[in-house]
């Protein structure tokens, strides 16, 4: 069986951020949280948009590059883009 958790973040991205952080580049929230807590074996995936959001956007990132790597980095198996 394949398991799904899905980060609203696309349009809620132009919202402030959670504790200084996009959600889908919080890697508490995806690793310490939602793997870890919630035990989920399976993939993270975030609302459209919400990867090019952290530089578009919040202006998180400098880059759309950057703004993938840091999404990777935190533990988000696919962006709907």
């Amino acid at each position: 069986m394949l398991t799904f958790f899905v980060i609203p973040d696309g349009e809620e991205a132009k919202r402030p951020l959670v504790n200084g952080k996009p959600t889908c580049a919080d890697p508490n929230l995806l690793y310490g949280v939602i793997r870890g807590e919630w035990k989920l074996n399976g993939y993270i995936v975030s609302d459209c948009d919400s990867v090019y959001e952290f530089f578009n956007g919040q202006h998180y990132t400098k880059t759309p590059e950057e703004a993938a790597a840091t999404a990777i980095l935190a533990g988000l198996d696919l962006n709907c883009w």
